[in-house]
């Protein structure tokens, strides 16, 4: 189930792989991150987009943590 949510997370197995996954995700969220604190700042509906940003930075965390986790022969 987690190769279905994290497709790119499985791709780590050496320390290459592991590292261009990692900056994938750091780039990914700092893009995501730049345009919800943006959206962020409206009026009426900013709140919404915190909590989308919220979840979708935690989905990154989750990304990095499972690609280590891969590279490591903990998670297959």
């Amino acid at each position: 189930m987690l190769k279905t949510i994290f497709p790119f997370s499985f791709r780590a197995k050496s320390v290459g792989s592991l590292v261009v996954t990692i900056l994938c995700y750091l780039v990914a969220g700092a893009l995501i991150s730049f345009l919800f604190s943006w959206l962020a700042s409206l009026w009426l509906i900013g709140w919404i987009f915190n909590v989308i940003f919220s979840i979708i930075d935690l989905y990154f965390f989750v990304g990095i943590i499972i690609s280590v986790l891969v590279f490591l022969d903990i998670v297959k």
